[in-house]
């Protein structure tokens, strides 16, 4: 049990955020998944800051062209947007 590593309190900063990008063959609910842990993890970093970082960490396409267009104002908007187009 002493190298079970779980949800850590490691302190985490907005350019954690910057660095969280959408790989090549990454789906977009793997990275929508990825980027909830991240936050999960770092509560303190402001929300938008959290945004902005995942608009510029998506591949260009037509969801990031949206939420360039039209900037979620808060963690709960933007995580309605990636569950209208993921269908969740």
């Amino acid at each position: 049990m002493a190298n079970f590593k779980g949800f850590s309190s490691e302190s985490l900063t907005s350019s954690d955020f910057f660095q969280c990008r959408q790989q090549q063959g990454e789906t977009l609910r793997e990275n929508y998944q990825k980027f909830v842990q991240l936050k999960a993890r770092a509560p303190n970093v402001l929300e938008d800051v959290a945004i902005e970082a995942v608009i510029k960490g998506l591949r260009i396409g037509a969801f990031a062209g949206h939420l360039a267009r039209e900037k979620p104002l808060t963690i709960e908007q933007l995580y309605n947007e990636f569950e209208k187009i993921l269908q969740i």
